[in-house]
């Protein structure tokens, strides 16, 4: 596991020692940083707008998580606790979204926002990012709720709760590990989201940290020491969400495979 986990961080590794290297001597294959320097980190953040790029990023990853917990909530507990006709081919198309690669859909996405006029806005860009990221949550949600016995339910009911307080009030307590779970998860992966926000916007304001730092890349000169710097600083927030949360994210996924 060890040499597992070194070979996996072998090129985060390499990344920091590139960010702290200046661009003349790049790519000599240094173990250590030659140069240590900090100053790429100062340089990449005054010279690109690095900040914009990750507010950006955090307003889609929160309202992608958010809207995926809200809305997969109420559709996982439909296929919980409802059946209707059509339920089970529902359950297969939500299997089969999982498996078409994101760039088939990229043109179709593009006009339909278009044509909606929502290209180049936060609510665009963040309803696509929810949608295509949506299937996951209602799956997972669903195998929860199925394992929270209904007994609970008919109690609450039977004292007066109709079904939807019998949801919040009875069933989401429970499932709290569960959409604890699910929002990091879904936070994790709209972190990275790239391809749609590539094709949706072209200010800086709309722009995510994933992009900004592809735009960095050209064929005449690219700072690697830059684009490593921007990486590095990228990757800190998801981490440090991880870190702080790890053992709530730990049980949630260790509970929602017990039941």
């Amino acid at each position: 596991i060890l040499v597992l986990c070194a070979v996996s961080l072998l090129p985060v590794y390499a990344a920091v020692v590139t960010s702290l290297t200046t661009y003349p001597n790049v790519g000599r294959g240094d173990l250590y940083p030659s140069d240590w320097a900090w100053w790429n980190y100062v340089e990449v953040w005054t010279q690109v707008p690095l900040g914009q790029y990750m507010l950006a990023t955090l307003i889609y990853a929160l309202t992608s998580a958010a809207g995926c917990v809200v809305i997969g909530t109420f559709a996982a507990y439909a296929l919980s606790r409802t059946s209707f006709p059509g339920k089970q081919a529902f359950l297969y198309s939500l299997l089969v979204t999982q498996v078409i690669p994101l760039i088939v859909l990229a043109v179709p996405l593009f006009a339909l926002v278009r044509a909606a006029g929502l290209f180049d806005t936060y609510l665009g860009i963040g309803l696509v990012v929810m949608g295509v990221h949506l299937a996951f949550p209602i799956m997972f949600l669903k195998s929860y709720l199925d394992g929270i016995p209904r007994d609970m339910e008919e109690a609450a009911q039977v004292d007066g709760c109709s079904q939807l307080q019998a949801l919040i009030k009875i069933v989401l307590p429970s499932a709290r590990p569960a959409l604890f779970t699910t929002f990091a998860l879904v936070f994790f992966t709209s972190w990275q989201t790239f391809l749609i926000p590539l094709i949706l916007a072209t200010s800086d304001e709309k722009t995510p940290v994933t992009v900004g730092i592809f735009r960095l890349l050209s064929d005449s000169y690219t700072p690697w020491q830059l684009v490593m710097a921007a990486s590095i600083l990228a990757s800190m927030p998801p981490i440090a969400v991880f870190l702080l949360a790890q053992r709530q994210l730990i049980g949630g996924l260790t509970a929602g495979a017990v039941k």
